[in-house]
């Protein structure tokens, strides 16, 4: 199989040397929209042979998505953004993949988010591949979604984002830009719209723009279940922590709860002063291994960490001190650096004395 890189870049000349130097050991054609550069980026895609398209910039992902998707040639577009890479491994195992290619398209695991020691904490499955062909499309302006149909892979191949950056800002006002202009958000723009708005601290309008998102009925799994712990954390912090409980247990109706989850609920228990309830759910959040998400993948550390802490507390002030130090030792060998834990450590062993 052929496969074209598809991107769409405004200046992004300082990131788009690492991406193409990864992409370029395996794709056949490089296609680059950009939106308006006015640094090097042009530069640096001629450099690796791209084929590259002016577009006026209309506040829209999709329309510069669908225009890079146009200009294809090869039997498969690939689309990435300027700031990912693949590692060797990866480039091994799609050099790999390439001469067997049947299906209509193929996802991927994304690496998106990265602790200072480049340990990945955040990854989940993107489609990645599709078959020309068949005419699949981008829609949602912001946050735009690909859609797909047909046969199917998911495949073990990483694509690996090297930026921490948050654009949230930007996004919300571009949101609220397409709704001045008198556009209607799609079901999926007004979940993005209220997840930026979280992340901001805009958290009453996060419930009002959510709260909408949920009457909207949507059937998208991912968004559903996030929408909840979004609603969760708002009433959290608003301290209204019957609707926070609510949202948590509304999320297991769309998928298996996670270590977060259960820890919420566990948190909202405690906040409630429902301490036997708030002690079972820590437990299952310090003692259980949970299933593998085929689509998400989180790091658990720190919130089984926060559970032991919770539990040392709580067991000790109930007087099961054995108990209260077999989950501080628990947290100690997860983070032997941890304040909380090691000043626990302290104590217990003045204790002894």
């Amino acid at each position: 199989a052929t496969i074209s890189l598809c991107l769409i870049a405004k200046n992004e000349g300082h990131r788009l040397d690492n991406c193409l130097s990864t992409f370029g050991q395996v794709v056949d054609e490089i296609i680059l929209v950009d939106t308006g550069s006015t640094d090097n980026t042009k530069e640096v895609a001629a450099k690796y042979g791209a084929k590259i398209f002016d577009q006026e910039w209309h506040n829209d992902f999709s329309e510069a998505r669908n225009l890079s998707f146009s200009k294809a040639t090869c039997e498969y577009i690939m689309w990435a953004d300027c700031d990912d890479i693949l590692k060797d491994e990866d480039i091994k195992k799609l050099n790999e993949l390439k001469p067997r290619m049947n299906k209509d398209y193929y996802s991927m695991w994304y690496n998106y988010r990265h602790d200072e020691n480049g340990k990945c904490t955040y990854a989940f499955v993107r489609d990645r591949i599709v078959k020309r062909a068949n005419g699949y499309y981008w829609n949602c302006a912001i946050h735009e979604a690909l859609n797909v149909w047909g046969s199917h892979e998911n495949h073990d191949i990483v694509i690996t984002h090297t930026s921490n950056h948050d654009n949230g800002q930007k996004y919300i006002k571009f949101f609220e830009e397409r709704m001045e202009k008198g556009f209607e958000l799609l079901p999926r723009e007004k979940y993005y719209y209220g997840g930026e708005c979280f992340v901001f601290g805009q958290y009453d309008k996060c419930i009002n723009i959510l709260e909408s998102f949920v009457k909207d009925n949507y059937n998208g799994v991912y968004e559903n279940k996030r929408t909840r712990d979004y609603l969760g954390k708002c009433y959290k912090i608003k301290k209204n922590y019957y609707k926070s409980l609510e949202n948590y247990l509304q999320y297991m109706r769309y998928d298996k709860p996670t270590h977060n989850v259960i820890f919420e609920i566990a948190d909202c228990c405690y906040n409630l002063n429902r301490i036997e309830e708030a002690i079972f759910y820590y437990k299952i959040v310090a003692d259980n291994n949970f299933p593998i998400d085929n689509c998400t993948k989180i790091d658990p550390t720190q919130t089984i960490i926060k559970s032991c802490l919770q539990l040392c507390v709580l067991l000790f002030k109930q007087g099961n001190i054995s108990e209260s130090i077999k989950y501080n030792e628990k947290a100690y060998k997860l983070d032997p650096t941890n304040q909380l834990v090691l000043y626990n450590k302290r104590y217990f062993e003045s204790l002894k004395k």
